[in-house]
C-alpha cells in the first residue's frame, strides 16, 4: 500500500471500523459482547447499498458446542461489507458487479448477501453442518424465491452454496476473488485454510481478528 494512495485511506477506514478512543469493548472479550454484533440476540441486521436490509438469524446457543463459530456473526464480517460497500461507492476503489467471489466459512450469511447486493455472483461455502442455517439466511434475501442460486439485490448478484471443508477441500471452485471473516482461531485451523488458499491463484481479502499468539503472520 502506497502513503497517501486510495488504497491506503482505505486501509485507514478499515482500522477506524475496528478501533475507537480507549476500549471499545470495555474491556469485556466474551463470545456474548463484540464490537458490532450481540451474540445474545436471535437476529442481527445491517444496512446494505441501494436501501436494503441485510437480516440473518443467529443461534447463540451452538456457540457452546467445540469448534462451532459460524452460528453467530462476527466483527470481520460487518467491517469487510461496510467496506466494499464504501470502496464500490464513492471512492469507486473496487467493482464486484459480475464478479465471481469465493467465500470461505461463510456462517450467517452477511458477508456473502452484502456482495450479492453489490453485484456480485457469490458461491459461499460452509461445512456441512453449517448450511442450513446458511442457506435460510440467504433464501430471506431472495427476490424471486427458487434457487439456488439465489438472485439477490437490484444489481444482477446471487448466491449459492457449497460445501467445503479446508482440511479436504477438493478441486478449486472458479473464481475472480475470495473473501473471508473471522477464520483465524487456532493454529491447526489456520494452517488447513492457508493450504485451501494454495489451491487458488485469485486474490483474497481477509478480515480477521488475532485472537491466539500461537497464530503468527508471515
Amino acid at each position: 500500500v502506497v502513503p497517501g494512495s486510495e488504497e491506503d485511506a482505505a486501509s485507514e477506514e478499515i482500522c477506524a471500523l475496528y478501533y475507537t478512543e480507549g476500549d471499545p469493548t470495555e474491556g469485556h472479550r466474551s463470545q456474548n459482547a463484540t464490537l458490532f454484533v450481540d451474540h445474545k440476540a436471535g437476529k442481527f441486521e445491517l444496512e446494505g447499498v441501494d436501501g436494503e436490509h441485510i437480516e440473518v438469524s443467529q443461534q447463540s446457543d451452538h456457540l457452546r458446542l467445540a469448534g462451532v463459530t459460524g452460528c453467530v456473526v462476527w466483527n470481520g464480517a460487518v467491517v469487510l461489507a461496510r467496506s466494499l460497500a464504501a470502496w464500490a461507492g464513492s471512492s469507486n476503489l473496487l467493482c464486484l458487479e459480475g464478479c465471481k467471489i469465493l467465500e470461505l466459512g461463510a456462517g450467517t450469511g452477511v458477508l456473502a448477501v452484502a456482495c450479492a447486493l453489490l453485484g456480485a455472483k457469490v458461491v459461499a461455502t460452509e461445512q456441512d453442518e453449517r448450511l442450513k442455517l446458511l442457506q435460510r439466511n440467504v433464501e430471506r434475501h431472495s427476490q424471486s424465491g427458487g434457487g439456488p442460486p439465489w438472485s439477490i439485490g437490484k444489481r444482477g448478484g446471487t448466491v449459492d452454496l457449497q460445501e467445503l471443508d479446508w482440511f479436504s477441500p477438493g478441486a478449486p471452485v472458479d473464481c475472480d476473488l475470495i473473501v473471508a471473516t473471522d477464520v483465524v482461531y487456532t493454529e491447526e485451523v489456520t494452517l488447513a485454510l492457508v493450504r485451501c488458499l494454495s489451491s487458488y491463484s485469485s486474490p483474497a481479502i481477509l478480515s480477521v481478528e488475532l485472537r491466539t499468539e500461537e497464530v503468527h503472520y508471515v
